[in-house]
Order: C-alpha cells, then sequence, then structure tokens
C-alpha cells in the first residue's frame, strides 16, 4: 500500500509537493518546489531571470520576504503583468544575471503548437535540437559565478510535436556539441512512483532515480503528462564560452507519444502471419512475377552497361582524334607564321634588289657620260 506524504526528497532535503491546482497534478508538484528552493538559497538576489512564466503562478507575499519576486520574467507567448513577451533565443540582454530559473519551458522552444491551440504556434520546420540550443544560452547569459536551474521532462527521447521529453543521449550533446563544461553543468532525475486517482486534488509520489532508470518512460504513461524530470543545474565557470546556435542537428531516433502509437496500431488493419503469407499462391505469384521482372531487369541493365562501355570506347577514340586535330592545328599556326616570316624575308630582300639595281643604272649612265667627255 503507498504510503502517502507531504514530502519528498530531493538532493538530500526535504521539500514540501507543490498541491495548488493549476496545471498540477502533474510535475509542477516537484518542480514549483524545487525551483523555489533553488531561488531562496541563492547568494545573489539581484538579477534573477525566469524563462516561462511559470512560478508567478504558485508563488505569494513570502516571495517578497525572500526576494525573489522582483525576478525578470521572458515568455514569447503569455501574455500577463510583468511578462517581457519575448524568444529566448533572439533575447538580448545588456547584463548578464546571477541566477536563472526555467521550469518545463525550454523543451517547448522551437517546437509546434500544443495539440489544442493553447500554447505554441504553429512552425513549417522545427529544429529538434532548439531546446539544448535554448539550455546554451541560459548558460551564455550568466554572469561568471551565477547559476541556473531548468527542469524538463525525461525518459524516452521523444518527439511530441509541441515538446521534446530529453533523453541521456540528448542531453549529453549539451557537453560534447554546444560546448557547455562538464564541471558546469549537473543533472538530476525525479520518477512519478504512484499518484492518486479518486482526489481533486490527488497526492503524488515521487522518487530520486538514475538516468538508466527513466530510459524507458514514455511521457503520458502510465500517468499523466511527463512520468520523469531531469533537473539541470548549471555553474557559469568562465566568461569564455562561444556560443553556437547555427549547428545542424545530430541524427537521432525520436520515438512517438505513446498515446501516438497507441492510436497508430490500431489503425492498422490485421494481417496474416509471415509463415501463411509465404504459402499464399497470391504470395508465391507474387514473387514469382518480381523474380521474371528482376531477371529482365538484369539483362536490360548488362545491356546497357555494354552500350555504356561501347559509347565510352567511342568517345576516347574521338578524344584521341580531337587531340591530334588539336596538335595539326597548332603545326598549321606555326608553318603559317614560318611563312609570314619567310615573305616578310623575301619582301625586304626585294626591295634591297630594287635598290641595288636603281644605283647601278645610275653609275652606268654616269660612266656613259663620261666616257663621252673624253673623247
Amino acid at each position: 500500500m503507498t504510503e502517502w506524504k507531504n514530502t519528498f526528497v530531493f538532493q538530500g532535503k526535504k521539500l514540501s509537493y507543490n498541491r495548488i491546482q493549476f496545471n498540477n497534478p502533474s510535475e509542477r508538484a516537484v518542480e514549483v518546489a524545487i525551483a523555489f528552493d533553488f531561488l531562496a538559497n541563492l547568494d545573489s538576489k539581484k538579477r534573477i531571470l525566469e524563462v516561462g512564466h511559470v512560478l508567478s503562478h504558485y508563488e505569494n507575499t513570502l516571495s517578497d520576504y525572500l526576494g525573489i519576486k522582483s525576478r525578470q520574467i521572458i515568455d514569447k507567448f503569455e501574455i500577463d503583468v510583468g511578462v517581457d513577451n519575448q524568444d529566448l533565443i533572439s533575447f538580448l540582454s545588456p547584463e548578464k544575471y546571477d541566477a536563472i530559473v526555467s521550469v518545463s519551458t525550454v523543451e517547448h522552444i522551437g517546437q509546434g503548437a500544443e495539440p489544442s491551440g493553447h500554447y505554441g504556434q504553429s512552425v513549417e520546420s522545427r529544429d529538434l535540437e532548439e531546446p539544448l540550443k535554448a539550455i546554451a544560452k541560459i548558460y551564455d547569459l550568466l554572469a561568471t559565478d551565477g547559476k541556473a536551474l531548468i527542469t524538463v521532462p525525461f525518459g524516452k527521447l521523444t518527439d511530441a510535436g509541441w515538446f521534446i521529453q530529453c533523453s541521456q543521449e540528448y542531453l549529453d550533446l549539451l557537453v560534447e556539441k554546444y560546448g557547455i563544461p562538464q564541471a558546469a553543468i549537473s543533472i538530476s532525475f525525479l520518477k512519478l512512483i504512484n499518484i492518486e486517482t479518486t482526489s481533486s486534488s490527488p497526492r503524488m509520489v515521487w522518487g530520486e532515480s538514475k538516468a538508466v532508470e527513466l530510459s524507458s518512460v514514455e511521457y503520458n504513461s502510465p500517468w499523466p503528462c511527463a512520468n520523469g524530470i531531469a533537473v539541470i543545474q548549471l555553474s557559469k565557470v568562465s566568461a569564455d564560452f562561444h556560443l553556437n546556435l547555427n549547428a545542424e542537428p545530430t541524427p537521432l531516433f525520436y520515438e512517438m507519444l505513446y498515446q501516438e502509437q497507441q492510436e497508430l496500431e490500431k489503425s492498422q488493419p490485421e494481417i496474416q502471419t509471415a509463415a501463411e503469407l509465404e504459402q499464399s499462391p497470391d504470395f508465391i505469384f507474387l514473387v514469382s512475377t518480381l523474380a521474371a521482372q528482376l531477371h529482365t531487369s538484369e539483362e536490360e541493365l548488362e545491356e546497357s552497361h555494354a552500350f555504356v562501355q561501347l559509347m565510352q570506347g567511342k568517345i576516347e577514340q574521338l578524344q584521341g582524334v580531337q587531340e591530334q586535330l588539336s596538335q595539326t592545328q597548332e603545326e598549321l599556326k606555326r608553318i603559317q607564321t614560318l611563312m609570314q616570316e619567310v615573305q616578310a624575308e623575301k619582301d625586304w630582300l626585294q626591295s634591297k634588289y630594287l635598290a641595288v639595281r636603281q644605283m647601278a643604272h645610275q653609275l652606268q649612265k654616269e660612266l656613259e657620260q663620261a666616257l663621252a667627255r673624253q673623247r
């Protein structure tokens, strides 16, 4: 029999379950408590950023006493007093933050609209790693020694269309691909163990777990919403960090939501077993027909290959003739140049010959005149 308690344990500390019914019962039962504990124990509360408009729905005047109600809140879609409607990925801040908190928000960033249409927006294409880029952006927005706490659904890597359920392989990319130092990140895990089904404000039992123990956990199964969560804690170790928002997604296998898988299985018509199918006349005829078509295609392929080889030989011959023709043309050009040089030399010699002949004629004439005078 389940022992229902008002508290759960996180990192050695007892925290009270959140019983406020807004978006609850869900993972909010533990996320909100963890987030408020994180904010309450900060060394510096001067510059706090909340990504996603969540905690305001659960806080009271105690937040003023703790000095955390004056935090800046950004949310792309929710409109409320004190909320800046900005997208985290394109968000520009003139300052760095001492602390950043984000509860069940980053898994939606860059994804589509929630099926009811109450949250998000329809998009033509999605970047399945934009939640990771959002976490890297949060790390980039931290001042040196600043702290961040981020919660996301965790279990089987799942593309739900309007959010991504993270897995260990997926979160490993934060270090391996997006450059967050290993020393700057720690991740803890909680698993939903049980939930009341007979109360309007049901109690829940969450327990600390390991990533490997959550590897097969599905969203919305067996209980509504996340059945496992990851609590990501960041500590900015250095201002030297290069934020890369243009990385192409790594090819990972994403599951469908559990309900979608069930609907898909129900929609598939019943089919014969493989053994029955192999013995059916229709199947044997189909296989024979396909085999004959395959054989014909193979013969046509061989003929095509032989024709290609023949054409390749012809092309090589033509290339050889073209090369010879090119050499002949070059030789012809050289001969033409030589003939032009010879013609120029001939013309020069001809002009010299005419000049000498004219001079000899002149001398002959002068000689004849001189002889006539002597007589």
